[in-house]
């Protein structure tokens, strides 16, 4: 609970120092129009959970006890947070989590206890829930649920069926999944930089969830052509070092051979006030991005793969030479250790220092590869 409640603590002593610290003030209220500075982030670390889900495991007392406690600070924090900004009604808020848990107080596997994570979202900027009229048993339904972009379920086949996780939203959480739309923990952050009028950073790897917004639809086609020429300016960066690293051979990523023309293309669109296409043309141009960079990624791993493999074996074949190099002391009556013969001896040794020999000729060869 201290870890959690120092952090509340030190957001309550900022906001109240900048009642009587001018610059302090001035930081906090920093606007586009103020020397180019595009909105304020107050980032809150709440490390209490995760540690009493690791030493104590979740669903204990001490966890929920640690839960009550995050949720109190925040009923404490958030009103002075409006407060502070005079409720004007600009204030952003998104929680979330960097890894889930499983019952053992663990992270790091793949299954969904662990790789799924809480985000809420609110205020300035988002969507409010769309209480749509859906029958999962719908096909047009199946194909929202199936589709991450589209942001309503995201079916990772943890259920068996999109029609089962339909339900287990509706009655274990008691709300409308229509409410709910998924991303992925690398959407947050186009999501929040857009939700503050900042650039999107240049290592994103995220897809911007229009469903998240809630500004017109040229704002969001005009927030996901952005979010698209990001992604396109990492795959070429990516493309190009690639090409300047290994040039010989190179093996480019074909399926964005005219992304000028197709980013103009959705200028276009967007012009024309065809803002539904034009989101949709920026979905695919975007998931190709994301495929290359994948792509330039993981352009060496054939290589790498093949280097492990080999220092490995190199290894084993050079533990197996030792082994052979000293089988020349063998095991007499009563367990007494006793010497082979000269002749044996002598023999059993040149056998072994051509094991050795060659077991050390593909360690090296090995190594040299790495």
């Amino acid at each position: 609970r201290r870890l959690d409640t120092w952090v509340f603590d030190k957001v309550k002593q900022l906001l109240t120092n900048a009642t009587t610290d001018r610059e302090l003030y001035d930081k906090l209220h920093a606007t586009a129009n103020d020397g180019g500075k595009q909105g304020v982030v107050i980032f809150m670390h709440l490390l209490g959970m995760d540690t009493a889900g690791h030493e104590f495991k979740p669903q204990t007392d001490v966890y929920l006890d640690v839960l009550k406690n995050v949720d109190k600070g925040l009923a404490e924090v958030i009103p002075l947070i409006e407060e502070f900004y005079q409720h004007d009604g600009l204030t952003s808020y998104v929680i979330s989590s960097d890894h889930g848990m499983s019952n053992k107080g663990a992270h790091g596997d793949g299954s969904p206890d662990e790789t799924r994570c809480p985000i809420i979202a609110w205020g300035a900027g988002v969507a409010n829930p769309n209480d749509q009229k859906l029958d999962p048993d719908d096909t047009g339904m199946r194909d929202v649920v199936m589709s991450l972009l589209e942001g309503i379920i995201w079916d990772d086949g943890s259920f068996g069926s999109a029609a089962k996780e339909w339900e287990y939203v509706k009655h274990s959480w008691g709300l409308n999944p229509a409410h709910r739309k998924d991303i992925l923990q690398a959407d947050l952050a186009p999501l929040m930089a857009t939700l503050i009028g900042a650039s999107i950073p240049i290592n994103s790897q995220g897809n911007l969830n229009v469903n998240y917004l809630s500004g017109s639809l040229h704002f969001k086609a005009q927030s996901l052509l952005t979010n698209t020429r990001q992604i396109l300016e990492k795959f070429r960066l990516l493309a190009d070092r690639t090409k300047h690293q290994k040039p010989i051979l190179f093996r480019e990523y074909t399926k964005i051979k005219h992304s000028a023309e197709q980013i103009a293309y959705i200028e276009g669109l967007i012009s024309s006030k065809q803002f539904t296409k034009a989101v949709q043309e920026s979905k695919a141009l975007s998931k190709l991005g994301l495929e290359g960079i994948l792509y330039y990624q993981k352009y060496d791993w054939l290589i790498l793969k093949t280097a492990i493999a080999l220092s490995y074996l190199g290894w084993i074949l050079l533990m197996w030479g030792v082994s052979q190099s000293v089988q020349n002391i063998g095991v007499g009556r009563g367990g007494m250790f006793r010497r082979s013969s000269a002749s044996s001896l002598s023999q059993k040794r040149r056998h072994a220092d051509k094991k050795w020999n060659t077991s050390t000729v593909v360690l090296a060869v090995a190594c040299a590869v790495v």
